[in-house]
Formats: structure tokens, C-alpha cells, sequence
């Protein structure tokens, strides 16, 4: 058979199929289960999961020659990650996902979706192949709905950077759909409710609000070591969301930090308007020559990433008030020589609004 050994979660259902040896017939092939209380099969080797435990399963020909396949049966997967969830890439590269489940161990039963052909496709067994600049998510689904998405980047050596415009920043962040968040830390949710309070209307568009938001962070912030220790609400599951809370409290608290900082406040105000934002750490250009360390704020609208990047932005000013917006909803794939990708830190458990 096709498995000699099966791992499935109750609901699921999978095909096992069997094949002979070449020169060599049969017409009839029996399948039978040992356990039908954990496994139901039929006549064609379609198998579901029925209750935890284990089972058998044999297909058996008329001369009686047989195979078997060990089928084990969990309860459904809770939650579903991705062992590297970014994925920076030249056009041709490859690169395979690695599923996670609530364990920390890799999860096979997923279905994999790019959600934009163009930049990148991915085969059903996970293997990502980059085609063309730009950026997507590839969609990881369980049969149970549990979905997780990795993001991919795409380079292509000769695209030189470029900054945006504020009308071309403005119309994809007005075509989003918001779905405002929550931190769960009481002490930082509610200093973010009264930024947004003093800073946006509700008449604004999500380009006023998040221009606002932005201008705010550049103007009014410095950069430097301001870390102030933050009471958590229990404890938070997941590293990347403690990282983002204990981050961004000290910036919006004092107005000091690092681009850390800066990354992680602008993180969380941004989701507060209901915007699909990410802190980043990668590679960017120094003045003095060479790449160095960075965190930034990844944005996802219609399908692709954009940076904001309020500290460099900051940095700029030089006493002035007037913000230029030059690192405000740049393409990380027009920004080659600038912005390099290497891990995103990721908002999991934040609350909807």
C-alpha cells in the first residue's frame, strides 16, 4: 500500500491505495479494518477517522496475498504553525514549508494555496518555487479549518528602490478590511485607546487614521533606551506576542526606544485600526556602508507587504515637524538595496475588537 504507517485526526478522511507488482494481476482487493470503532474503510480503500485510538487496516487478493497499513487516530489538531513562516527569495529559488502542530512537531495533513501565482507557486507537498518580484502569502489549511499563512518575498537583483507616493499608500490602505485587535495587556490597550483618541476621528479614512498614527510615533518619539517592566495579564502563549506587548509599552509609555520599539508600537496601533501588522527583524543599508540589524512594521493589504518603518522615518527629522513619509508603504520587493527580510514576528493571540 501506499502507507505503512498512518497518522489521521478524528474526522479526517485519506484514500489508501494499493498496487501490484509489475507483471503481475488481480481484479478483486478486499479492504478490512480491525478496529471499526477507531477506523471505517470501504470497498476502495476510502478511509475516515472515527475515535482515538488504533487500527489495521489490510487489503487482502483473491490468492490471498496481503499488505497492511497501522493507522493511528488523534484528536483534531487546535492549532496550526509554520516552523519559518517568511521566506526571502531570488526568482527560481525554492524553498519548502514546514507545518507545526500545537506541539511543536510537524503536522502533515495540510493543504497548501499562494495567493498570488504570479510571484509564487507551492506544490501540495509544501514546496514553495518563487516566479516572479513581489510579495504573497501561501495559506496553510488542516482538513478542520485550522489555517496558518507564511509570507514569501520575492527579489529580482535588477529592480532598484523606490520610495511610494502618498496616493498610492493611501488607495490600498482604503481598500482594506479592517478587523481592529486588542493586546490583552489592560495597561497597554488602554494607552493605545488614548493615542487613537487624541489622533483620529471617526470620520477619517484608514489612510487618515494610519498616516496619523504613523506621523504621531515620528514626531514625538526619540530614539534611545527607555525600557519600562509591563505587568501581563497571565501568561501569553506565544514569545512573538509577548515580544510585541513588553516592546511596545516603553515607546508609547516615555516616547524613548530603539526601532524595536518603534516597530512593535506601530505594530500594535495599527492592529488597534484593524490592520494586518507584523513587527519584522532583517537587514537594511547603512549610511556608513555595509547591512546591519533592523526591526521594521510589516503591513499585508491585498495580498501584499508593505514596511513603514516609523524609526528611520524619525531619524529624518532633524528637528523638523514635517514628516516626508519616504519610508512609509514601501514594496519590500522595490526595496532590494534597503530592506532585507529574516524573520517575522508574528501577532497570534491578540483579541478581535
Amino acid at each position: 500500500m501506499n502507507h505503512r504507517e498512518l497518522a489521521m485526526g478524528i474526522g479526517e478522511s485519506t484514500t489508501l491505495k494499493a498496487t501490484l507488482p509489475s507483471g503481475t494481476a488481480s481484479y478483486h482487493k478486499t479492504f478490512s479494518v480491525s478496529n471499526r470503532g477507531v477506523l471505517s474503510c470501504d470497498a476502495n480503500g476510502q478511509l475516515k477517522a472515527l475515535s482515538e485510538g488504533t487500527a489495521t487496516v489490510t487489503v487482502k487478493l483473491f490468492n490471498g496475498v496481503t499488505a497492511q497499513c497501522n493507522v493511528t487516530v488523534a484528536p483534531p489538531p487546535q492549532y496550526l504553525g509554520v516552523a519559518d513562516d517568511l521566506a526571502v527569495l531570488y526568482i527560481g529559488e525554492t524553498f519548502r514549508l514546514t507545518p507545526q502542530n500545537e506541539n511543536g512537531t510537524t503536522y502533515s495533513g495540510v493543504t497548501y494555496t499562494s495567493g498570488d501565482k504570479r510571484v509564487a507557486t507551492v506544490t501540495q507537498d509544501g514546496l514553495v518555487r518563487a516566479v516572479g518580484a513581489g510579495t504573497t502569502d501561501i495559506t496553510l489549511k488542516t482538513y478542520n479549518g485550522r489555517a496558518a499563512k507564511a509570507a514569501v518575498i520575492v527579489y529580482d537583483s535588477g529592480i532598484i528602490s523606490s520610495f511610494p507616493s502618498l496616493d498610492e499608500t493611501a488607495r490600498y490602505l482604503n481598500q482594506a478590511t479592517l478587523r481592529p485587535m486588542k493586546t490583552n495587556c489592560p495597561q497597554l490597550d488602554s494607552l493605545v485607546s488614548s493615542i487613537l483618541s487624541r489622533v483620529t476621528t471617526g470620520t477619517m479614512t484608514t489612510a487618515e487614521k494610519v498616516q496619523a498614527v504613523y506621523d504621531y510615533l515620528t514626531r514625538n518619539s526619540t530614539y534611545g533606551y527607555g525600557y519600562i517592566p509591563v505587568e501581563l495579564p497571565g501568561i501569553y502563549r506565544h514569545d512573538s506576542d509577548y515580544w510585541i506587548v513588553t516592546s511596545a509599552y516603553p515607546l508609547l509609555k516615555n516616547h524613548v526606544g530603539t526601532c524595536e520599539n518603534f516597530s512593535a508600537a506601530l505594530t500594535v496601533l495599527l492592529r488597534r485600526i484593524g490592520l494586518e501588522a507584523n513587527s519584522v527583524y532583517g537587514q537594511v543599508g547603512l549610511s556608513a556602508g555595509g547591512k546591519g540589524g533592523h526591526y521594521w512594521t510589516d503591513v499585508v493589504l491585498g495580498g501584499k507587504h508593505y514596511i513603514f518603518d516609523a524609526q528611520v522615518e524619525n531619524n529624518t527629522l532633524g528637528g523638523s515637524t514635517v514628516v516626508p513619509h519616504y519610508w512609509y508603504g514601501m514594496k519590500p520587493e522595490y526595496n532590494f538595496h534597503h530592506y532585507e527580510y529574516r524573520e517575522l514576528i508574528p501577532v497570534i493571540d491578540f483579541s478581535y475588537d
